[in-house]
Parts: structure tokens; C-alpha cells; sequence
């Protein structure tokens, strides 16, 4: 499979937050896309560390369970690793995707939590051609589906604040257990996975995209900052863009 990674800062953001980890088993590839969110308390430093160590936590978790990922075995991995969250991240949240793929069957997982999308698309080129396989738990999507307005909204005790509010996300006082879905990729259909400032086409957020594709396995980066990490250590890595070499 060809994995490819773009990330930029969102104009409004002290750092880019978002950061994706790849694994690469015998039987099955791994990719987790993280985007936390900057608080008031903690700033840009905190969400950047929250990102990167989740999503390499994600990985590794799921390359420990064989395919098809047991999710009752994720989920009990997830929630022990959440209660020490509050030791290091007590004010951060975030939104993660973590798809798990056969390269032979096609056959995919996702287990996904806040405003991170997964789609489909036969044209991954072009971000309106993508197929979005559910909606982000998010206020306004939740008033949206029973046909209602969101009051004014707030987002770490900030009203007025232009960013989601997040209805389901990771954070350190409780648990949110991810929704799941499969389904089956053919050759011809590339998986998507974003950060809302991708998929909502938001300039002011960290914009962050994975586009996992058939052929010959290859990993590709084009970021601003060192926010890919790619299991096992010795795959490869094609960078372009500032770290570029």
C-alpha cells in the first residue's frame, strides 16, 4: 500500500497539532491521525505532546491484536491507558481515527472519536469527491439530526469560540469509547483520513490529511514540523516540503 501524509498550521494556532502514526505488519496496515486541540491553560505545547503520543499509542496497541482488531481488547488497552492521562495532559482534548487495513483482502476497521473523518474516494485528489463514512461528534452535528440550532457555543470555558465543540473526544476525566465501523477497500478506492481543518476546509486550523492507496508500499510525508512516525523505525520515508533532505 502507498501511504502519504500532509499536514500544515492552522493560521490561528500556536503550533501544528495534528500528528499520524503508521505501522506496518505482515497482515496489516495501521494509521491514526490525532488532532488536539490548543487550550487556554496549556497552550500549543501540550496538545502537540498529547498528539504525537497517542497516536503512537494507538499503533502500537492495535499491531499488538491480531486481524480483524478485537475491539473489546482495544477498548480495555485504551481505557488503562486514558486513566494516566491526567498526569501529563489534565487540560488537553483530542480527536483521533485509527483504521486498521488488510493489504491482501482490503477488508478495514475504523475506530474513531471527535471530529477526525475517515472516507473513501476514487479521485484522492480532490477533497469533494470523498466519501465521508459517518459524521464527526460534534454539537451542531448532534442539533443537526434532530433538525435544531446549537445554542452559542463554548469551548474550554471560551464563548463565542469559533472552534467545534466537541460531543465525544479523549480526554483525562473520562472515557469516551470510540464508535466503530468496517467495510471492504477495492483496488480502485483510496481511504481518507483528516483533521477538521482538512475535511471543513478551515485555513485558521491545523490542516492534516492520510491518503492510503494500492501499490507498492511506500510512505510519503509533507508537513511543516516532525509530526509523522512510522513503526517499524526502519520503513523508509520519502519527506518533502520543509523537511525535506
Amino acid at each position: 500500500m502507498q501511504v502519504s501524509w500532509n499536514s500544515r498550521q492552522g493560521r490561528q494556532r500556536q503550533s501544528n497539532n495534528d500528528a499520524a502514526t503508521i505501522a506496518i505488519g505482515e497482515n496489516q496496515l495501521v494509521a491514526v491521525l490525532v488532532d488536539a486541540a490548543e487550550s487556554r491553560q496549556s497552550g500549543g505545547n501540550q496538545a502537540r505532546e498529547l498528539a504525537h503520543y497517542w497516536s503512537q499509542f494507538l499503533a502500537r496497541a492495535a499491531m499488538s491484536l491480531a486481524f480483524p482488531v478485537d475491539a473489546i481488547q482495544l477498548d480495555k488497552l485504551m481505557r488503562q491507558e486514558q486513566a494516566i492521562l491526567r498526569h501529563r495532559y489534565l487540560h488537553e482534548i483530542a480527536s483521533y481515527c485509527l483504521v486498521v487495513l488488510n493489504p491482501d483482502s482490503g477488508q478495514y476497521q475504523v475506530f474513531h472519536c471527535g471530529d477526525t473523518l475517515a472516507g473513501i474516494t476514487v479521485s484522492p485528489e480532490a477533497i469533494d469527491g470523498v466519501q465521508w463514512l459517518y459524521p464527526p461528534h460534534t454539537l451542531t452535528q448532534q442539533y443537526a439530526a434532530i433538525g435544531s440550532s446549537p445554542v452559542t457555543q463554548c469551548v474550554n470555558g471560551e464563548s463565542g469560540s469559533t472552534s467545534p465543540v466537541l460531543t465525544r473526544c479523549l480526554n483525562s476525566r473520562r472515557f469516551h469509547c470510540p464508535d466503530t465501523l468496517h467495510g471492504t477497500l477495492d483496488s480502485e478506492i483510496s481511504m481518507v483520513i483528516a483533521s477538521d481543518g482538512y475535511w471543513d476546509k478551515n485555513t485558521d486550523d491545523d490542516s492534516s490529511v492520510i491518503l492510503i492507496r494500492s501499490g507498492q508500499q511506500s510512505v510519503q510525508s509533507d508537513s511543516d514540523c516532525d509530526n509523522l512516525f512510522v513503526f517499524p523505525e526502519s520503513t523508509a520515508v520519502t519527506r518533502q516540503g520543509s523537511l525535506a533532505t
